[in-house]
């Protein structure tokens, strides 16, 4: 290492750049960033917007919790007492008849 031998060219002022040349070293490390970047967008949507991906980042216990929390914010699982009709509109509505809301 820094012998000194006829054959180092490592302290040539040829070797300042990668590539040759500062433009192109450039235009290599934004490359490299951008791929990074993209990179990193991708496992975020990945790991945020779907059910394997939360399961991944949060784990099984972890993502347990996350749709009991959620669980009470969302609108389809609110019931809706009614006293005029016992039909139900919406799989996810419940309606009770008039007896029952008495009781209630």
């Amino acid at each position: 290492l820094g012998s000194g031998s006829k054959y180092d060219n490592f302290n040539s002022s040829n070797n300042t750049y990668i590539t040759g040349y500062l433009y192109y070293d450039l235009l290599l490390v934004a490359s490299i960033i951008l791929c990074f970047c993209f990179i990193f967008i991708i496992l975020y949507i990945f790991l945020t917007y779907t059910k394997p991906g939360k399961k991944l980042f949060y784990g099984n216990e972890g993502y347990r919790i996350y749709r009991l929390r959620n669980l009470g914010k969302s609108k389809n699982n609110i019931a809706r007492i009614n006293s005029s009709s016992a039909n139900l509109v919406n799989k996810d509505t419940m309606y009770v008849t008039s007896e029952e809301s008495n009781f209630l």
